[in-house]
């Protein structure tokens, strides 16, 4: 008998609940129907004796040890149950932590119910037909090398989705060549949205990059509002810098172009970069303290956005390379570490960007997609990092399967 269902039962101390909580949630456990971030939690008193060569977080080597607990109960898909005992691993404080993997024969719901069918029956790409949206794409189109459009396009086509876009600018191929030329296509934009207004075309998902002016800004913000329904789906990339400098062009006069965008959005995703200068906090820093990075959040989170995604960061306290975060949903701030792999390739955000908002419109929460979008990006930098010419970026249409792993 397979079963579509587990339930697993963690032991920790009550300290690291909502660190565990969070690796949970980042991979999607604890996902019932239509509501996620679902668990349950128990005082107990655990018992164990530390043997030689062990460093105990509690207790002493040979001595049984007596201490209060937190039994923590929650549900995952069976297909994900090493991925997700995998992230209880890594926020977890102890040496050995015990994680009960329980099958379930039934969990009490039932398909027929309202909207809900096991994820597990169906795979990615058959769950992306069936959410197929429209999303338009503002960013920049290179015409050689696989970032902003470029890479977007092909992801958000392959999970299912119908995908125009709206060029900001022409660039002859990704800047990292150092020789480039760039055509400003704001008179185009201007004619192309007033042509679709006559044609009455409309989108479920928008999503901005590289803006090359304030009134390109102007536009964009007046075509949302235009958009504006029940149901749109505004994602905003602020691409403007990286490694703890502005890129080559871009002045304060951007800045606060940006700024004024990011109150359109439902979510925001700049790097650690583009979030210090936006907010004119810690510019510089690579890594931050848990405390100095909320209060990053936070002051983005003032400008207007509904939810924040900061990637980039590094926490200060432990060397973690994380994605910081708030989710408007739940109201709750979130912390994601990530594998970090020591090469450059332009274009990763744009990637990253492309598969956030695609799980995003497939039903799974701001923590979840989030963890995906990151996986599914360490999953393609492992693949193609030994490739030889890096400026072009990730060839990503060779690797497209990814998306339905």
């Amino acid at each position: 008998m397979e079963f579509e269902f587990c339930k697993l039962e963690i032991f920790l101390p009550e300290s690291h609940l909502e660190a565990v909580q969070q690796a949970l949630w980042s991979v999607d456990a604890g996902h019932i129907g239509r509501y996620d971030c679902c668990l349950s939690y128990s005082p107990v008193i655990g018992a164990w004796r530390p043997l030689a060569g062990t460093a105990p977080y509690l207790g002493r080597m040979g001595e049984v040890c007596h201490a209060p607990e937190l039994k923590v109960e929650v549900t995952c898909r069976t297909d994900r149950v090493e991925e997700t005992v995998a992230a209880v691993k890594r926020a977890h404080p102890y040496e050995e932590p015990v994680i009960n993997v329980i099958p379930l024969a039934a969990t009490g719901l039932e398909e027929k119910k309202q909207g809900w069918t096991p994820a597990v029956s169906r795979t990615r790409s058959k769950i992306a037909m069936e959410n197929n949206k429209n999303i338009l794409i503002i960013n920049d189109m290179p015409g050689y090398g696989k970032v902003a459009t470029a890479a977007m396009l092909p992801i958000l086509s392959n999970m299912g989705h119908s995908v125009y876009n709206l060029p900001t600018a022409l660039v002859s191929n990704t800047l990292d060549y150092g020789t480039f030329s760039i055509l400003d296509t704001t008179d185009y934009m201007v004619q192309a949205i007033d042509a679709w207004k006559k044609l009455g075309f409309s989108f479920d998902c928008i999503t901005t990059g590289f803006l090359a002016s304030a009134e390109q800004v102007d536009i964009i913000r007046e075509f949302i509002a235009s958009q504006k329904k029940e149901g749109l789906l505004v994602m905003t990339d602020p691409i403007m810098g990286d490694d703890g400098k502005l890129y080559n062009g871009v002045t304060e006069e951007t800045v606060e172009n940006m700024r004024r965008l990011l109150g359109v959005a439902d979510v925001i995703v700049p790097n650690l970069t583009e979030a210090e200068f936006l907010t004119g906090k810690y510019q510089g820093r690579e890594s931050l303290t848990a405390g100095e990075a909320r209060e990053l959040v936070d002051g983005l989170l003032t400008f207007g956005p509904r939810s924040v995604v900061v990637t980039s960061g590094v926490e200060e306290e432990t060397g973690r390379h994380v994605v910081w975060g708030y989710n408007r949903e739940t109201g709750a701030h979130f912390t994601i570490p990530y594998q970090f792999i020591q090469v450059h390739f332009p274009g990763t955000g744009d990637m990253f960007s492309a598969v956030l908002v695609g799980e995003l419109l497939a039903g799974r929460g701001l923590e979840p997609a989030v963890r995906r979008a990151m996986d599914v990006l360490e999953t393609l930098i492992r693949l193609e990092r030994d490739e030889a010419e890096k400026n072009k970026g990730i060839r990503i249409e060779k690797y497209l399967s990814v998306l339905n792993q």
